[in-house]
């Protein structure tokens, strides 16, 4: 329970094999208290010092100059080369394994190796502080300090001190990791020519400067202008300055948190840095966020605004509400990647809160998203989530989705608009079939089975073998599932001479009756399975059919 307690134990117990090996195999440090002989037996040793390796400083001389021990101890803890034998430390290939096993041994290597250019750069390619131990020579070495620099920012400190005043060395830094120059020479963080050559790359850095660079506005100006947030690092007279904050938040709406109090009450900057932010209103004076002129302003520049907005009853103004849908509507063709993703989450939220109707109205623009962003496949599951959340608000979205889809696609616009309305149509179809429990239902399946159809037929032309068969796994298979929906919703839609939902029929001939009969035929024609599309083109005549 307590190896340690073996200092307490007679002699004859300390020179026990057994009992000293249960020892330190619980506390390695127990080794002082073993016999001289046991101290010298290695399988005891070894023991020791794989549980502590500090317990290497009670093995005899002969181990403490075994490399296999010495090693072991190293394992568990650097600095355990403190107690290894002279000739060790002074041996250049033991100590290349021992400071790449753990670079905590280089400060317990002999002085000449802590000057060997191999040995050094071995220790801090593990640590830049390891630069602390090398010799002066080493720490003077211009690629040997910016090896220390690479790994660790915090290794420039241990650079001479003529490297920190270097110019051109520690501009060089500052490409590696401009986090280092907290440690230049503050003649150098005073040095405007040096500020301005570092920021116009990092603007961050602005952070490291002299008090006197902080309050200067060129240096300021150009931090802002690369990166906004900087306006942080500048000095209170600069954030009262309305031309850099203005700059500032242009750059980075939420840079408004770091002006003063009473730009934050400044219409124009708010609007600006709400324009480019909407997160950034969490930041403007009290007085503005429970304005409702302001955040009807606010709103028409960015239509997110309104989720930042304090008072719940601004949040559930109908007037807000529908300028902030209008906005970000307007917005959706400017938009990608996470920016859209994040204007398409915020008209799903308004969907719950009112607007389905007037987003509903959008839906050309909603699946151009589609189109644009084809290869971003979490654009697409939003674009669709939002067109779920629209089928449970707005009866009219599985109508206008299933207008999209009987578009002509003889140009270009067509074609997209067309293929994106099966696309979301299919979607629905997998996700909820309680959708097309009806009449617009039926013939929004009608038209998803001439889409696959249609999908089916284009692949088939010209395809590999290997091609054709990976259609019928997936798309033919969806084909039967929703002609088989059909066949069980509405069972007379198909049949010759029927009069129940003409209408529906009549709606579906004017885009193209071949694909449905070739679907019909496809599914339950006396070839049922077996791909074998009617090479006819595309043509209104074809409607007759199903009349």
């Amino acid at each position: 329970e307590d190896g340690y307690a073996l200092e307490f134990a007679s002699e004859e117990l300390k020179d026990d094999f057994d009992v000293v090996l249960a020892a330190v195999q619980q506390d390695g440090l127990a080794l002082e208290f073993a016999s001289q002989q046991l101290q010298g037996d290695a399988v005891v040793v070894l023991a020791a010092v794989m549980e502590d390796g500090h317990a290497l400083e009670y093995a005899s001389d002969e181990l403490r100059s075994d490399p296999e021990v010495v090693l072991a101890a190293l394992r568990r803890r650097g600095s355990a080369l403190q107690w290894a034998s002279r000739c060790l430390i002074k041996d250049k290939a033991f100590v290349l394994e021992a400071v790449k096993l753990n670079w905590d041994a280089f400060q317990f290597v002999a002085k000449e190796l802590r000057g060997d250019p191999d040995v050094v750069m071995a220790a801090l390619g593990h640590r830049g502080r390891a630069l602390e131990f090398a010799t002066e020579e080493m720490r003077a070495d211009p690629q040997v300090v910016l090896a220390a620099v690479e790994r660790d920012a915090e290794g420039l400190q241990y650079a001479s001190e003529g490297l920190k005043q270097d110019f051109d060395f520690m501009v060089h830094v500052s490409k590696i990791n401009f986090r280092a120059l907290r440690h230049a020479s503050q003649d150098l963080l005073s040095n405007k020519v040096f500020a301005l050559e570092v920021i116009s790359r990092e603007a961050d850095a602005l952070q490291y400067f002299s008090v006197d660079l902080r309050g200067d506005r060129q240096v300021v100006t150009a931090a802002v202008k690369l990166d906004g947030s900087t306006l942080e690092f500048a000095a209170e007279e600069l954030q009262r300055d309305r031309s850099i904050v203005l700059t500032a938040v242009r750059e980075d709406g939420c840079a408004l948190e770091f002006a003063s109090a009473k730009l934050r009450k400044d219409w124009y900057i708010v609007l600006t840095a709400v324009e480019q932010n909407a997160a950034a209103l969490v930041y403007a004076d009290w007085d503005l966020r429970v304005d409702r002129t302001f955040i009807l302003e606010a709103t028409k520049v960015n239509g997110r605004a309104l989720e930042f907005a304090h008072f719940e009853e601004l949040i559930r103004d109908e007037e807000l509400l529908s300028a902030a849908a209008h906005q970000l509507l307007d917005s959706l063709d400017k938009q990608r990647g996470p920016e859209l993703e994040f204007t398409l989450a915020a008209l799903s939220r308004l969907v719950h809160q009112g607007c389905a109707t007037q987003i509903v109205s959008a839906h050309e623009q909603l699946l151009k998203c589609i189109v644009v962003n084809k290869l971003d496949h979490r654009t697409r599951i939003v674009v669709q989530a939002l067109f779920g959340t629209l089928t449970q608000y707005a009866g009219a979205m599985l109508f206008h989705v299933a207008q999209c889809a009987s578009t002509d696609d003889k140009d270009d616009a067509g074609s997209w608009l067309r293929g994106c309305a099966i696309d979301i149509l299919l979607h629905w179809f997998m996700e909820d079939r309680q959708v097309f429990c009806s009449s617009a239902g039926h013939r929004a399946a009608i038209l998803l089975a001439i889409g696959l159809q249609e999908r089916i037929e284009m692949v088939g032309q010209g395809s590999s073998p290997s091609k054709k068969g990976e259609v019928s796994i997936k798309t033919a298979t969806m084909l039967e599932e929703v002609m088989y929906f059909l066949s069980e919703e509405a069972p007379d839609i198909l049949r010759v001479g029927s009069k129940s939902d003409e209408s529906v029929l009549a709606e579906v001939s004017m885009v193209d009756a071949r694909f449905l009969l070739n679907a019909w035929f496809y599914c339950n024609g006396p070839c049922s399975g077996e791909f074998s599309p009617l090479e006819t083109p595309r043509s209104p005549v074809n409607s007759a059919f199903c009349h």
